[in-house]
């Protein structure tokens, strides 16, 4: 399957600095493409590359997206991938790929997990109410995940 993306061209090993976080967003921004989703779940979990689902036209914010396809949730803290799995698995849900942060280790897992739409969405209230929604469903990701325009940093292992 086929997937669009905003990705990254350049990999990390780590979560860059603030300096450079700034010029990622722009790079990424214009690097809207379509990519075999085994593909995107190597480059994006297993090598590092940043990701921003939507697909961002004359600028950098939320204001600015106007498809997106894929949509991504970070958990960092009191739930652990297995019981991320198991309510997707009980729901009907189901993901495309997760990975491991940057951050993630043995003492405290930290995850993103990804999923995708059959169809680019084009309309922006339907993409926020999906957003909002997956954001019920799981009540224990990160609450910043709601905008748009979030931007996703590469990891260090599929999960």
């Amino acid at each position: 399957m086929k997937v669009h993306v905003s990705i990254d061209e350049v990999p990390y090993n780590r979560k860059p600095d603030k300096s450079g976080i700034g010029k990622m967003k722009y790079r990424v921004a214009r690097n809207w493409k379509q990519l075999e989703l085994a593909e995107l779940a190597d480059m994006n979990g297993n090598r590092g590359h940043t990701i921003v689902p939507a697909h961002l036209e004359g600028g950098i914010s939320a204001k600015d997206c106007v498809a997106m396809q894929i949509f991504a949730l970070d958990f960092d803290h009191g739930c652990s991938f297995a019981d991320i799995k198991c309510r997707c698995d009980e729901m009907g849900i189901k993901m495309a790929y997760a990975y491991h942060t940057f951050s993630s280790s043995e003492a405290e897992e930290k995850f993103r997990v990804v999923f995708v739409l059959e169809e680019l969405l084009e309309d922006r209230f339907v993409i926020n109410m999906l957003l909002h929604i997956f954001q019920c469903i799981f009540p224990d990701c990160d609450r910043s995940c709601k905008n748009m325009d979030r931007m996703f940093f590469g990891g260090k292992e599929v999960i």
